[in-house]
């Protein structure tokens, strides 16, 4: 069974509350898509339907394209997750950073978090979904990038980025952002994420008890190591893909690096799962073709599947389906077309 990628419920209370902000009630909304009423940090929703329900948002709020941002600048009234507490416990900015990396299967499997200290600067670096072609995805992402400014800029009594960054264009021209991600927001770039200067590693946090963060770690590591096994390791590979092709280095050593091992463990457990990074990345490619041809020029598709030229596209497709991606295009060989 393919793997159905999730997101923490805990971004619907943050979105009903400013939808109620805006004067909107956001009830029928909730009842149509059958949400939680009191959503936990442990509950899973599916990435289609967080983005489902961001779409409908959008419609009850109308005219206000900020509005995951709007929805990120509201304090959280619930208990703080586990995780949470454990990244507010530590010591300094750079020691949450690395927490959050480590433990974001616990937020999402739909892509991976990860944290980059180089010499002059520091990014939290979010690789964007598959399906970051919906609005609700896109919707998505910019509530949690702009949640997790607010709360870095909480936690260290006022430390700002220098950038907050977006892969997705931008959807209108609608001035300034709100709070928390002002006029440091860029669009169109080349990867997702929030980057600071290098001396904002060693900011110290305002909460900071290293007693409770030791005390805490066992039972992360516990959570982490059951939603490890939940997936298997080609689930966590088809993670990374979508940014590595996007960046045009869809290596099998660059999808070890993103998930913390070295190639030859992740070739050998690939093995055991009885594929190969290479089957995974091709039925990767294959998925997402599908997705994406129809509303998206051939000549883009293949650049962002990382092929050489459209040739090279053409070939695989034809490998996939026995037919070429226009006739495809034409509907003439949609049903019960072969593959491989």
């Amino acid at each position: 069974m393919e793997h159905v990628p999730t997101i923490t419920a805990t971004v619907v209370p943050h979105a009903l509350r400013a939808a109620r902000r805006a004067g909107v009630d956001p009830a029928p909304v909730v009842a149509r898509l059958r949400l939680p009423s009191t959503p936990t940090f442990a509950d899973r929703l599916p990435l289609p339907l967080i983005a489902d329900f961001w779409e409908a948002m959008m419609r009850a709020v109308p005219g206000d394209p900020w509005f995951p941002i709007r929805a990120a600048a509201i304090p959280e009234h619930e208990e703080l997750s586990l995780l949470t507490m454990y990244c507010r416990a530590q010591e300094t900015l750079g020691e949450a950073l690395r927490s959050v990396a480590r433990y974001s299967l616990l937020v999402t499997d739909a892509f991976v978090i990860s944290v980059h200290a180089e010499r002059h600067r520091v990014a939290l670096v979010f690789d964007t979904p598959a399906a970051i072609e919906r609005l609700g995805v896109r919707c998505q992402m910019e509530f949690l990038v702009c949640d997790t400014v607010g709360c870095i800029e909480h936690a260290t009594g006022g430390v700002r980025p220098l950038e907050v960054a977006f892969a997705h264009s931008r959807r209108v021209a609608a001035g300034v952002p709100p709070w928390p991600a002002g006029s440091e927001l860029r669009y169109g770039a080349a990867r997702t994420g929030i980057v600071y200067t290098r001396s904002a590693w060693n900011a110290p946090l305002s909460g900071a008890k290293p007693e409770l963060a030791r005390a805490l770690r066992p039972r992360l590591d516990t959570m982490l190591s059951a939603a490890e096994g939940r997936m298997g390791t080609a689930d966590r590979v088809r993670m990374v893909l979508p940014e590595l092709l996007r960046s045009g280095t869809p290596s099998g050593q660059r999808a070890a690096r993103r998930l913390s091992m070295s190639w030859r463990t992740l070739q050998r457990r690939l093995a055991a799962a009885g594929t190969s990074f290479r089957v995974v990345l091709d039925d990767t490619r294959f998925s997402l073709a599908r997705e994406w041809l129809g509303g998206t020029p051939i000549k883009i598709v293949a650049d962002r599947l990382s092929y050489a030229d459209e040739r090279a596209f053409y070939r695989a497709f034809r490998r996939w389906t026995g037919t070429s991606p226009v006739h495809y295009l034409h509907g003439s060989e949609r049903k019960g077309w072969p593959r491989r």
